[in-house]
Parts: C-alpha cells; structure tokens; sequence
C-alpha cells in the first residue's frame, strides 16, 4: 500500500513538473519571431502596427548591470504588460518585469541581469496580454 501512495506522488510530482517545463518551452518558442533593432532604448523603440500608430519602449534612465532603471511602454491597448530581458542563445534565469498603467502608457522598474559573459547584446520582450513583441538593443560598454 505505501509502495501504491509513493509511486502516486512521484505520478503527480513528474505530471506538475512536466507541465511546468512545457509550459516554459512554449513561452520560449513564442519568441522565435520577429525582432526589432533599437539603437537608443533612450531615445525609444517602437514597433510600428497595421493602423499606423506604434507600441513605444523607452528606458528613462540608462540600463546597467543590476541597477534600477525605470521603463515606459506606450501605444498598446492592454489588460497586463511585462518586460522581459535575455539573450539569443543564452540560458539566464528569468528577469520579467510587470508595469503598471498610468494615463495612457505603462511605468515601472525592470533591472538588466549581469552576463557572466561579457556579452551587451541584449533583448527586450515587451508582453502585451501574453503578445511578444521583441527588440534587441546593445548596452554600452564601460
């Protein structure tokens, strides 16, 4: 009987587990779509759309290595919107970020993971009610 209830729980554990991975994998292969060049997150991103207006991305401070910067995304029509940082081809623990609505844009504070690597060859998903939309930008050098 005890043998029965173990092999149950391990039944249950590897179900969750799995669903968990699965979930996770299809997030990621939502993410091998288009990607939008942005040379100055500063100056602003955007994504242009079909009715000509355009999903906006802008850092207002510099992005740096595990400090505080504050993001802003504007011209989307949304229930919840994240960012989300990585980079093409790298595992990296998840560094997703909810903004808040406040007259017209989304505001909050995101903080860009430090690459063992080196590397400053970034990417940014903007999650619109679960939509990507992708830019891929370079952090300074200093």
């Amino acid at each position: 009987m005890k043998l029965l209830f173990r092999a149950g729980w391990l039944l249950l554990t590897l179900l969750v587990v799995g669903a968990l991975a699965w979930g996770w994998l299809k997030q990621r292969s939502q993410l091998t779509g288009h990607v939008v060049s942005c040379a100055d997150p500063l100056q602003g991103c955007h994504w242009p759309n079909q009715t000509g207006s355009a999903l906006q991305l802008r850092f207002l401070q510099p992005a740096s290595g595990l400090q505080r910067f504050a993001v802003t995304v504007s011209g989307v029509q949304a229930k919840q919107l994240s960012v989300q940082f990585d980079m093409q081809g790298m595992q990296m623990p998840p560094a997703r970020f909810a903004l808040q609505q406040q007259a017209g844009s989304w505001q909050g504070a995101a903080i860009l993971p430090v690459c063992v690597q080196g590397r400053h060859d970034w990417q940014v998903t903007v999650w619109a009610d679960g939509t990507p939309y992708r830019f891929q930008f370079q952090q300074p050098s200093r």
